[in-house]
């Protein structure tokens, strides 16, 4: 993921105000790390920068990162300054001539192990140990808009009549260039909408999360808190194909007029790529949810599976007894939800509660 933007200008970019002893690891010509119990030092210099990222840390987890950039000329430290001063992530920065110090909280709570992989190029993000698979059916349907909590997977289109779908371990599914693959082994996404972008959940119920920028190691991890997660922007900016709509996703830097798209690699890892995005179709999968009275099913409505749902009302024709919501176990009243109950729409069963009438 890192060997494309290793040669960009300003590329792993850092700094720190301590000495940190320990042995001198060279990682190339131009640069080297140093590890301690407190901190991992990761060096780099080019023709126009040289740069130190100090990476702290706390029984190996990073708890904040901090840089120190000099410039051959202070016009350069200048501009950067003015592009990378506002965006998220970046704090404390200051110029001072050709140097430039910051702070970044981009990499908090990721563990010595992830840090170390991520200056030796060693980090692809691919969780092919753990995720859950299940057996459902993802269909190309098209939709005007994407839907809180929706559950999605990704397609990708070579051309109008060559449509594949990822077969990278997060996202397993057969080839169909009909977009509509069917009991296929998957871990889905699901989309989570905030006031400003979209959270995106990983099959491991981890959020995905961007570490770094363009001058910063960039790597892409699960995060537990939703909180820390990257907000996304998801755009359709191609119309409908193929009876599907197509997005990018990207994140944008608040400082500069880069973004980070998603893309994936060749080998089927994700990677967030500065100033490029890929085009891909989300596939959604129908769900029924099946309402029976005394054993008896009386209604079954169709929704995008991971939304939000009502649950309807049901008219009792039994005057001894009042309808009063719906459980997914039978004759139990312990748990039950009234009519009018948002729940995740799902494959599932409810079942009428009724209480008698006085």
């Amino acid at each position: 993921m890192l060997s494309a933007l290793v040669s960009a200008a300003l590329l792993f970019l850092a700094c720190h105000e301590l000495e940190i002893t320990g042995e001198v690891t060279p990682l190339g010509p131009n640069e080297t790390f140093t590890i301690s119990d407190t901190a991992i030092v990761y060096t780099f210099h080019n023709d126009s920068t040289n740069a130190t990222l100090t990476f702290h840390m706390d029984d190996g987890i990073v708890h904040t990162s901090s840089a120190k950039l000099v410039f051959d000329n202070a016009e350069g430290a200048l501009a950067y300054y003015n592009a990378y001063a506002s965006d998220f992530g970046i704090s404390d920065m200051q110029l001072d001539g050709l140097v430039v110090n910051l702070r970044t909280s981009t990499y908090d709570k990721l563990t010595q192990g992830t840090i170390l992989d991520i200056i030796q190029q060693r980090f692809l993000y691919s969780n092919d140990v753990g995720w859950p698979t299940v057996e459902k059916s993802f269909t190309a349907k098209a939709f005007d808009e994407l839907k809180d909590g929706m559950r999605i997977i990704l397609a990708q289109s070579k051309s109008r009549n060559d449509n594949y779908i990822f077969s990278n371990p997060s996202l397993i599914c057969t080839p169909s260039s009909s977009l509509q693959p069917v009991h296929s082994e998957y871990a889905a996404w699901r989309l989570r909408q905030q006031p400003t972008g979209w959270v995106i959940e990983l099959g491991d119920s981890t959020y995905l999360r961007r570490c770094g920028h363009t001058v910063l190691p960039i790597i892409l991890t699960g995060c537990d808190d939703i909180g820390d997660a990257t907000l996304w922007q998801i755009d359709n900016s191609f119309g409908s194909i193929v009876q599907a709509n197509y997005w990018t996703i990207h994140s944008r830097l608040s400082g500069a007029s880069d973004f980070y798209g998603l893309t994936i690699g060749a080998s089927g890892e994700l990677q967030a790529t500065a100033d490029a995005a890929e085009i891909f179709t989300f596939l959604n999968a129908s769900v029924a949810l099946k309402f029976e009275v005394r054993d008896s099913l009386v209604q079954t409505n169709y929704a995008i599976w991971g939304t939000d749902y009502v649950l309807p009302y049901y008219q009792s024709t039994d005057p001894a007894y009042l309808f009063i919501g719906w459980n997914t176990d039978a004759n139990k009243l312990d748990g039950y939800l009234p009519p009018g109950s948002h729940v995740e729409a799902e494959d599932i069963t409810y079942h009428a509660i009724f209480a008698k009438a006085e």
